[in-house]
């Protein structure tokens, strides 16, 4: 439970969807490979795993992002800040996705 302006919040668990793309993550499986094993989109995948990680549970984040991916992407946030992710998008370009996009900043906010 998280306290909240004085309110107490309490954090779901993860449900099992997300924790089966967990599962799949940590045998090192790429997104897109879990995406088509579990037949749902990328951003899907994408999706679990951040809200994995805003939980608390471990990943791999090279395995999802690259070294030189995840620094772009931070610094891209310096520059326009996280809070609305398109106006990133729209200065990182097409090779990048909105999936990235928002592993990093819960990555960023857990800091």
């Amino acid at each position: 439970a998280i306290t909240v302006n004085h309110a107490t919040v309490i954090r779901k668990a993860p449900s099992l969807t997300r924790k089966e793309t967990l599962l799949l993550h940590r045998q090192g499986l790429t997104v897109e490979s879990i995406a088509e094993k579990r037949q749902l989109a990328v951003s899907t995948i994408y999706g679990h795993l951040a809200d994995l990680i805003s939980h608390g549970e471990a990943v791999n984040l090279e395995n999802l992002i690259s070294p030189e991916r995840q620094e772009t992407i931070l610094l891209a946030f310096e520059k326009l800040g996280s809070d609305r992710l398109k106006p990133v998008i729209e200065m990182l370009g097409a090779e990048y996705c909105y999936g990235e996009l928002e592993v990093m900043r819960v990555i960023q906010k857990r800091r």
